[in-house]
Order: C-alpha cells, then structure tokens, then sequence
C-alpha cells in the first residue's frame, strides 16, 4: 500500500512500468532510492500537520473551563448534574465548543427594551384578533 502510494506520488503509473531482468537486491536499491528521493523533495513537516477541523472543536475539561471562565471543579459538577453537554470516551471529558457557546447562548436574558416590544406586538395582535373576532 505505501509503495503505491509513493508510486502514485512520484507520478508513475503502474500500468506502464516496465520491470527489467534486475535482480531483487538491485529493484530494492531503486525502490529506496526513489523513495529517499521523493522524500528529501517533499520533507514531512509535523509541525504544519494540523488537526481535522473536528478536533478543533473539540475542548478538554480545562480549555472547556477556560471558555467558560469557570473551575475545573464547576465543569466536574455541571457535567455530574448534566446541566451541560459534554461527551465521554475512556473516561475522559470532551467538551463541543460549539455546543458550549449554544448553550451559554441560551441562558441570554431578554432587556427592557426587547420585552417592551415584545409585550407591544402581543398586545397589538391581540387587540387586533379581538376586533376581527367581533366582526
């Protein structure tokens, strides 16, 4: 599988190389040589490997706290009460930073203003449901 892959790298296409009388110890040195080359040409570098955009979302118990501006042990008891959505694999906590911003989202609290007009619309329609409703 890693020599196709590197063969298909290398761009060479399997269907058209053409295997010579060489013996196996000479096909392994032209194996390794290519392959060396190929990989001094196109150096790994670990450091630029960024993790799947998945794994970004996902928060450990401390960064969770961290968003949240909370102790460790304030996430240990919501997480025990459920009160916050968190995940669980081989005993570990994840945390969803999305799903954390959604849920600290939903404990907004409306202002003066937004139930103002809120009660305004209500009584708007009402008064106009009660007119239709008469006639």
């Amino acid at each position: 599988m890693l020599i196709t892959q590197i063969i298909k790298r290398m761009e060479l296409n399997i269907e058209t190389l053409v295997l010579t009388s060489l013996s196996a110890k000479d096909l392994r040195f032209l194996f390794r040589s290519e392959i060396e080359k190929y990989f001094v040409d196109n150096p790994l570098n670990y450091n630029n490997i960024s993790p799947s955009e998945e794994a970004k979302k996902l928060l450990s118990i401390q960064e969770a706290a961290t968003l949240l501006n909370l102790k460790v042990e304030s996430i240990y008891r919501l997480t025990s009460k459920r009160e916050i959505p968190f995940m669980k694999k081989n005993k570990r906590l994840y945390f969803d930073r999305e799903e954390l911003l959604k849920f600290i989202r939903s404990g907004r609290q409306k202002t003066v203003s937004e139930i103002e007009a809120a009660a305004e619309d209500k009584t708007g329609k009402l008064g106009a449901n009660r007119k239709a409703a008469k006639t």
